[in-house]
């Protein structure tokens, strides 16, 4: 999200509109009517279209230095199951942008492989086309045959044809989003990348299909020279450039498949990588990448994208390739990659319901999974809706605390609904720490126990009598929108805020219960635990979620 629309956001969303359906189109046309041209507009199609996109948009601002920006009462989870939008007109986005042309006709990839036309280092065509390569393929060895999603072949770096194909652009920049960031230590460099791209139907002929599982990330850091391929970084390729000749380019083939037909509704994909490199000196350093984490240089990022033969193997692959230009502003003002569930775990302890609280720990709980977190490539679709459980968790103690409770700021609840609670946290700490979104538990009973089924969850608030099971667990409710890009990177000292909606409408799971009587538990000060989870960087089937008692920053609300 650009910095102009997110502010216009903020502003908007902060003078107390609801996050609703009403205020979220009310938000989009006040914003887009202020910011109606250039890449801008693009922004307005995340808001006007998919309710998932609302959601990661409202996320996007719930992590800075500055709290006054956070005085915004929506939140991720009311927005993401909001309806959406229509969404605009092609024609209209186009006659806003010029430079915006997108690709009609027949989008199959035989189809576009018969549009291609050869593509040189440095040349542009006199009007915008989609680049592409065409990569040849041995039928006999073919690089996707019995692949699937949970059973991937090798993947391989190979030199394909550099071309343009169709009549304008299938993917367009315009529609895509991008995070970078990164972290260096004694012992090596992490750089995290994620990114948002969404399909725009130009009214084509027929429907895009993509292979949601052979999308690749690629950084080059001198892009516009020719280079001999470098060894591939996990599942990305990462080298000075992806040109080996002025015709043609390095292409990542093989790997999983799954095949997806973009909805001509809505559709966005959102992936990320993280890569790790060693220091220098060392065997598994990465000369390019640790000068990309270290701030040297900045790389040119482009996403590969298969389009899979619509008869079958083929003798020549289709990959189309997209230009995106990381811009952090839309997640706030992270600079520094947050440290993962595995380094916060580091002195963790078991812990029950008779230890007494201690300031200098860190209360948490360790979740498996029903449903793996956000990892490689996700599509959200017109009907996408957010996955909630009341998981039990072992509950532990780190060996240091890193979230605590902040009072809000007194002119917080300005103009706010009465429905509205929020939240306020800051990182204690001196480094960043990854967080998805910070729900909100509150316990009328604590000495109780209780089962999952007891848990009512309201927009981001559960509510329950207790947390506690009779064998010594505890009871977390845990979306799938954290992980990837849901996952927010909370620099040393920066905040972190969540709002919810209590109300009739804004129940999502468990029993009924009267919103009234939640409300009043919560002014009246009634136990609440702000539950952040933090992913795990190498294990996608549990997560690790930190609880940060509130104490008396609810009470009185809003």
């Amino acid at each position: 999200m650009s910095a102009s629309f997110e502010g216009e956001l903020a502003r908007e969303e902060a003078r107390g509109r609801a996050a609703g359906e009403d205020a979220i189109a009310a938000v989009e046309s006040r914003a887009l009517a202020r910011l109606a041209r250039g890449r801008t507009m693009r922004r307005g199609l995340v808001v006007g279209v998919s309710a998932a996109v609302v959601g990661i948009a409202a996320w996007a601002i719930t992590s800075t230095t500055e709290p006054s920006t956070l005085a915004a009462p929506g939140s991720p989870m009311d927005a993401a199951t909001a309806v959406p939008s229509p969404a605009p007109e092609v024609s209209d986005l186009q006659d806003q942008d010029s430079d915006l042309r997108l690709a009609g006709g027949d989008l199959t990839a035989e189809a576009l492989i018969a549009s291609a036309s050869p593509r040189t280092l440095g040349e542009e065509p006199e009007s915008p086309r989609q680049a592409a390569l065409l990569c040849d393929t041995d039928a006999t060895a073919y690089p996707w045959n019995g692949a699937s999603a949970t059973e991937p072949t090798a993947r391989e770096v190979e030199a394909c044809e550099a071309v343009w194909v169709g009549d304008g652009l299938v993917l367009a920049p315009e529609f895509a989003d991008a995070r970078m960031l990164s972290r260096v230590g004694e012992d090596g460099a992490t750089v995290v990348l994620d990114w948002l791209l969404q399909w725009v139907d130009p009214g084509s002929a027929t429907a895009l299909t993509v292979d949601e599982a052979a999308i690749t990330v690629t950084l080059a850091t001198d892009q516009d020279t020719l280079s001999a391929p470098a060894p591939r970084i996990g599942d990305a390729y990462v080298g000075e450039s992806l040109w080996v000749s002025p015709t043609r380019r390095l292409a990542v083939l093989g790997g999983a498949t799954s095949p997806r037909t973009m909805s001509p509704e809505y559709a966005a994909l959102v992936g990320g990588v993280e890569l790790a490199t060693a220091a220098p000196g060392e065997a598994l350093h990465s000369e390019q990448l640790w000068a990309i984490a270290s701030g040297e240089v900045v790389p040119q990022v482009v996403l590969q994208v298969r389009i899979p033969p619509a008869g079958g193997a083929a003798s020549q692959e289709l990959i189309l390739e997209l230009e995106i230009v990381p811009d952090n502003r839309m997640w706030g003002d992270a600079e520094v990659a947050g440290l993962s569930a595995e380094a916060l775990m580091v002195g963790v302890e078991p812990r029950s319901r008779d230890d007494a609280a201690d300031p200098d720990r860190q209360a948490a709980s360790v979740c498996e999974l029903a449903h793996a977190a956000w990892s490689g490539t996700a599509y959200f679709g017109p009907d996408w809706s957010p996955v909630l459980d009341a998981v039990e968790c072992e509950p532990v103690w780190l060996g240091r605390s890193f979230f605590a409770s902040a009072p809000r700021a007194e002119d917080a609840s300005e103009g706010m609904p009465a429905t509205y609670v929020q939240w306020l946290l800051t990182n204690t700490t001196d480094d960043a720490v990854r967080a998805g979104i910070p729900l909100l538990l509150v316990e009328t009973r604590p000495e109780r126990d209780a089962t999952p089924a007891a848990l009512t969850v309201f927009d981001s608030l559960a509510a329950t009598p207790s947390a506690w099971t009779e064998d010594g667990r505890r009871i977390v409710p845990l979306s799938d929108m954290f992980g990837g890009i849901m996952t927010q990177h909370v620099q040393a000292g920066a905040y972190l805020a969540n709002a919810a909606n209590i109300s009739v409408e804004s129940r999502l799971l468990g029993p009924e219960r009267d919103p009234a009587r939640v409300l009043r538990s919560v002014r009246n000060g009634a136990q609440a635990t702000a539950l952040v989870p933090v992913p795990f960087g190498d294990d996608a089937s549990r997560v690790l979620v930190l609880e940060v008692p509130m104490g008396d920053t609810l009470r009185g609300s809003p």
